[in-house]
């Protein structure tokens, strides 16, 4: 095998194999990513952590053909560090034990294990399939994924839960307990029957990462175990967490009388001011509700205390709500700079939030004793 190839390419194919691949394994095999150049004028790059599989091919030119294995880290470090502009040469060693990398007068020796160890990925196309706007795909996953759950025993809250709904939209949600992100867009065509599946965190993290540097349509296959993501020059392969996700919509207030218009990242900075006298166990900021203004306060235990207000146009009956700051803050971020609503009922009950002008995105968050 030999061939030539961009940094700028092979960079990029390295960094996402990169991301999936795990450090230690118990596999060797299973840290390497494969390197197959059997084809005319593209490198294919297969890398596998037997949950989370991406195939992901680059223009190349090949003087000879062949594959192997390497270890992914090493490659994507040494690759890194090389200049910006550079051309790499990639060469498999007469004996076949070696790949050689060099660029200019750099010079590395990897070692190699045998490409007919390495687990098969299977491209197959699933039952259901349709395609979305890479723009559209990262919108959804960027407004809910900070909602995931980090808790292993809580295995199912540990993704992002995608479904058809009867109002045609293709929706989103993510909860970890304590917050819920909602985000929808326009139901797809071919979408109408897809299964309602848990996508992992890790396959999200990676989906973002990839749909960032994607500006055409992105198809998307489901099954009731794996999804697939084809973009333009890669397929990305996942199981699907096996898990009943909960009735999401319980959670979602339906008697919330009480509201008012907020400026989201305005509040975000008194919360963050007034948050830095609060708990560092609990995060906790306590927002006094009252006829025309909020009043933020926390209690930092000893420590001291902090207190801010911020005017508002509300006329309903007085409510303190205590809240995880750190919650708010995320939530805040997500909304932006567009006007926003929250909207409950008492100090008891979940609190929703929305843009006052676009309603598909949705937040709940849970009140917190304080």
């Amino acid at each position: 095998m030999k061939v030539s190839l961009s940094r700028s390419h092979f960079l990029k194919a390295l960094q996402h194999s990169n991301n999936i691949i795990e450090r230690r394994t118990t596999v060797p095999i299973l840290a390497n990513i494969l390197i197959d150049a059997t084809g005319d004028d593209q490198v294919t790059f297969t890398s596998t952590d037997l949950e989370i599989s991406i195939v992901e091919s680059i223009p190349a030119a090949i003087e000879s053909k062949g594959k192997t294995t390497v270890a992914a880290k090493m490659l994507h470090d040494i690759v890194r560090k090389l200049p910006g502009d550079a051309e790499i040469f990639l060469a498999l060693n007469e004996a076949g034990t070696r790949l050689i990398v060099e660029s200019g007068k750099s010079h590395f020796e990897l070692a190699v294990l045998v490409p007919d160890d390495y687990p098969a990925v299977n491209v197959t196309k699933l039952p259901s399939t349709f395609q979305v706007p890479a723009k559209t795909l990262l919108t959804l996953f960027d407004r809910t994924a900070f909602a995931m759950s980090t808790e292993e025993t809580r295995y199912y809250l540990n993704g992002i839960y995608m479904h058809a709904t009867e109002d045609s939209k293709l929706r989103v949600v993510a909860t970890d307990g304590h917050r819920m992100a909602r985000m929808q867009a326009p139901l797809p065509k071919g979408a109408e029957g897809i299964p309602g599946v848990i996508i992992s965190r890790k396959t999200v993290a990676q989906i973002q990462d990839m749909a960032s540097d994607a500006d055409q349509d992105i198809e998307i296959g489901l099954s009731e175990t794996q999804i697939s993501v084809k973009f333009q020059n890669a397929y990305l392969i996942s199981r699907l967490v096996d898990g009943q996700f909960p009735e999401y919509e319980r959670v979602v207030p339906k008697n919330a009388d009480k509201s008012f218009a907020f400026d989201p990242a305005y509040m975000a900075t008194v919360v963050d001011r007034v948050a830095t006298m609060a708990s560092e166990k609990t995060h906790g900021v306590k927002l006094s509700i009252d006829q025309g203004k909020i009043s933020f306060s926390a209690d930092g235990s000893g420590f001291g205390t902090a207190d801010e207000e911020m005017s508002i146009e509300y006329d309903s009956g007085s409510v303190s709500i205590g809240f995880n700051s750190k919650y708010l803050l995320d939530i805040a971020d997500k909304i932006g700079t567009a006007s926003a609503e929250m909207s409950f009922s008492d100090e008891a009950s979940p609190v929703m939030i929305q843009e006052v002008d676009e309603k598909e995105a949705m937040y709940v968050l849970m009140p917190m004793r304080i």
